[in-house]
């Protein structure tokens, strides 16, 4: 069960990361995401560890949201673009949800797995990536 803090954070994250991009942005921005969250847990936690990490990650989040069932990783690359398309505003609200779950789900499974050590560099990280709309898509960091 992750816990409010770690809800609380990422809720608070998606909303300022999503604020200003389109619906077609989400998937890049949910690339861009993973892409550096793995880059920083896997020098720590290595490949296996991180590989069975996120295939519960996508399990829990297929049991809440059926299209995460879609998502694999390969080599520690995930690709969100064909699983997470946006195509009606009812869809895009969905595709965020499950996105914050599969989010929540990283954060928790890693917090109880190291006790707290590896997830401040991670929030860190997060905290980083953010797509500037006006950039047609372009990662800016703050």
């Amino acid at each position: 069960m992750p816990s409010d803090l770690t809800a609380n954070r990422v809720a608070q994250w998606m909303n300022q990361a999503t604020r200003k991009i389109t619906p077609k942005q989400l998937p890049q921005l949910f690339n861009e995401t993973f892409k550096r969250l793995i880059g920083r847990a896997e020098p720590k936690l290595g490949v296996v560890v991180l590989t069975a990490i996120l295939e519960r990650v996508f399990y829990n989040g297929s049991q809440r949201y059926p299209m995460v069932s879609a998502l694999k990783s390969d080599a520690l690359h995930i690709d969100f673009r064909e699983t997470f398309k946006p195509e009606s505003a009812s869809n895009e609200a969905e595709i965020r949800d499950a996105f914050e779950f599969v989010l929540v789900e990283f954060f928790s499974i890693i917090d109880r797995l190291t006790g707290d050590l590896l997830t401040p560099a991670l929030y860190s990280e997060l905290n980083n990536i953010l797509i500037d709309s006006s950039s047609n898509g372009q990662k800016e960091n703050v």
